[in-house]
C-alpha cells in the first residue's frame, strides 16, 4: 500500500549542514529519513540498481565477489566523461527512493534528507510534498567544513558544479531558511526550529 505520509524535504549544497539539521529534528522526535543513507543501506543492494549502475558506468565497479568498487564509482560519478550516465543513474535512483518511500514509510509527517540535485523533481512527481527547505551556507565557511572532511579544492567543486539551489526551487512549498526565526542555540538549530515553525502554521 502506498504511503499516506507527507514529506518534508531538506537540502542544501554539500557542507550546509543539512544531516546536522536533520539530526537535531530526530533528537526531538521527528522521522527522518536521509537519502545518502538508504542508498547505502538498502538501494544498491536491490538487482535492479546493481543492473543500472553497472550499465551506466561498467560492470567492473562491481567486484567478482559482488560488493560495489566504492572508489571507482565515486571517481566515475564525478568524472566529465560520465556526466550524462550520472544524471541518468541519479534520476533512476531517484525514483528508487520515492519507491522506497512510498513503500515503507507510515507517519503522518517525514522528513527527507536529500542534495539539491537535478533529479530532485522526480521526488515531487511520486511523493506528497509539504515543504522544501532549502539550507543556505556562507561560502567560506562551506569551504572550511570540507576541507576538514579532507576534500580537495577539485573535489568540492566537483560536487558543486551538480548541486544547485536551482534544482530545487520548484519543488512543492519552497522555503530559503534564514536561522532566525527563533534567537537562540547553534545555527542548525536555529533552522530547525524554523523548519518546525513553518511545519506548525501550515497546519
Amino acid at each position: 500500500m502506498a504511503s499516506k505520509s507527507k514529506f518534508a524535504i531538506v537540502t542544501g549544497e554539500i557542507g550546509a549542514g543539512k544531516s546536522t539539521v536533520c539530526n537535531h529534528l530526530s533528537s526531538i522526535g521527528y522521522r527522518v529519513v536521509k537519502s545518502d543513507d538508504v542508498s547505502k543501506k538498502e538501494l544498491y543492494n536491490w538487482p535492479k540498481v546493481r543492473h543500472k549502475l553497472a550499465e551506466e558506468f561498467g560492470n567492473d565497479v562491481i567486484n567478482s565477489d559482488n560488493t560495489l568498487d566504492i572508489r571507482k564509482i565515486k571517481k566515475r560519478l564525478f568524472d566529465e566523461n560520465y556526466r550524462k550516465a550520472y544524471i541518468r543513474f541519479e534520476t533512476y535512483l531517484t525514483d528508487c527512493f520515492a519507491e522506497y518511500l512510498l513503500d515503507n514509510e507510515t507517519d503522518d509527517l517525514v522528513f527527507v534528507e536529500i542534495p539539491p540535485l537535478e533529479p530532485s523533481i522526480n521526488l515531487a512527481k511520486r511523493l506528497n510534498i509539504c515543504n522544501t527547505f532549502f539550507i543556505p551556507v556562507d561560502k567560506d565557511e562551506q569551504l572550511k567544513r570540507l576541507r576538514h572532511r579532507g576534500m580537495t579544492s577539485a573535489e568540492v567543486f566537483e560536487r558543486l558544479v551538480l548541486q544547485s539551489e536551482e534544482f530545487v526551487k520548484n519543488l512543492p512549498g519552497y522555503v530559503k531558511l534564514t536561522g532566525t526565526s527563533q534567537n537562540y542555540g547553534e545555527p542548525y538549530q536555529r533552522f530547525a526550529a524554523e523548519i518546525i515553525d513553518h511545519i506548525q502554521k501550515g497546519k
